[in-house]
């Protein structure tokens, strides 16, 4: 029998990013990139619209080399997408994009590092994927007022400051295993998660919107360097776990597929995107119900998807997987930025500017989400004000990791 894996997406933009809805592939074999289907010619990067005069310099914060692994394919992809930036949609204003980058190792101290240098530079505004440690970093950041544009942040503070704008939305990636909960009849999940600055305040909401579903919720977090999550898998089985919610890097989701392998445990297997990232089913064994959140569609069928495929392999040749790690995050934060910021005008370039614009923009269509748009207008969630977007999405795929269909729901309603 064919083994089939459930894939929860909820973008960073999915968030208001969506994904399309019945999106289907017919490949019967595995995928060399990450189980994104090929199907599909090229996008075609589009009438050229050169940028001109001084460069804009924004920041940009990425892990760089960190404990999890090596993010130099991460700074080349936003890096690659200012090039695109500037060469198709005018830059900012009609002025270069430039990337004044930081690398934080995702330690407290590197973020605080990585603050003061923007401070010390200038800059009118701070883009990235996300941050592990955001305390050190927003609390020198608010005191001058810089708006930080990230495509995803787990922690509350980073939904909730007035300086932030975040492509994704949390409460929707929390939202698709309650959907899926609701399909299957499930009462009881178990969440593993990796220790992580960024992920603080994700027991208190999780707990409070599951148990107003009528789902218990019991959380377990590992640290960072965990080679195995045996006992804490061990334990959610004892504890009689209908499902499984694996949140974290690369490593843990082998190590959690490993110990769920081992233990025999039949349940759903819910967790980010890593999993299917890392081929990690692939690598550990097939795994029926395997579920994964993500902040983009996967699908080629997806043109936004096939657009940040043309620019990595037209600006970025060198990244053999770009599907693979945060890649696509830091594609989607400086491509957001751009669109965002679409209405700007060159004497608006500071901080403040910077953040009127965020807050009065139009809707702008959404990195890897075809169809779908974002807002940071701080009026799409009562909870979090900082979430550009509510949509979330389940995207199924087969044993070898091809999407055979994308179902796009809103996260309030389904709450």
């Amino acid at each position: 029998m064919e083994a089939r894996c459930w894939r929860v997406v909820v973008a960073v933009a999915l968030l208001g990013a969506s994904f399309l809805a019945a999106c289907s592939s017919s490949a019967q074999g595995p995928l060399g990139n990450r189980g994104r289907a090929t199907t599909g010619a090229a996008l075609d990067l589009g009438v050229k619209d050169l940028a001109a005069g001084a460069p804009y310099k924004v920041g940009f914060v990425t892990p760089g080399t960190n404990p999890l692994g090596d993010g130099r394919n991460e700074i080349d992809m936003a890096q690659a997408t200012a090039k695109y930036v500037n060469d198709y949609l005018g830059g900012i204003a009609g002025h270069p994009l430039e990337l004044d980058i930081c690398q934080d190792h995702t330690t407290g101290a590197g973020a605080a590092a990585c603050a003061n240098q923007m401070l010390a530079d200038k800059v009118p505004a701070v883009l990235m994927y996300t941050i592990a440690q955001p305390g050190p970093f927003l609390n020198l950041l608010t005191s001058a007022k810089v708006p930080v544009f990230a495509v995803a942040g787990g922690d509350q503070t980073m939904l909730t400051s007035p300086i932030t704008s975040v492509l994704s939305n949390p409460i929707a990636f929390l939202a698709a295993p309650l959907r899926l909960a609701r399909e299957r009849g499930l009462k009881k999940i178990a969440m593993v998660y990796v220790d992580v600055g960024a992920a603080a305040s994700l027991p208190s909401v999780a707990k409070s919107l599951y148990g107003k579903n009528g789902v218990d919720l019991t959380m377990s977090k590992v640290p960072v360097s965990a080679a195995d999550v045996t006992p804490q898998i061990q334990a959610a089985i004892s504890w009689g776990a209908d499902a499984l919610l694996v949140l974290g890097s690369n490593g843990l989701c082998v190590s959690a597929l490993k110990a769920v392998k081992a233990l025999a445990f039949t349940g759903p297997v819910i967790a980010n995107n890593n999993c299917l990232k890392t081929d990690a089913g692939k690598t550990v064994g097939g795994f029926d119900g395997l579920v994964v959140g993500g902040e983009n569609s996967t699908s080629d069928r997806d043109a936004q998807v096939r657009l940040f495929h043309q620019v990595a392999k037209t600006y970025a040749p060198s990244i053999k997987d770009p599907d693979g790690g945060a890649v696509p995050g830091q594609y989607s934060a400086v491509l957001g930025f751009a669109r965002a910021m679409k209405a700007l005008r060159p004497n608006q370039f500071t901080a403040l500017g910077v953040s009127k614009a965020l807050l009065t923009m139009a809707p702008a269509i959404l990195p890897l989400f075809a169809g779908q748009t974002f807002q940071c207008d701080r009026k799409k969630s009562a909870l979090l004000g900082a979430a550009c977007t509510n949509v979330g999405v389940l995207e199924t795929t087969n044993a070898y990791g091809n999407v055979i269909k994308e179902e796009t729901f809103d996260a309030p309603p389904s709450l």
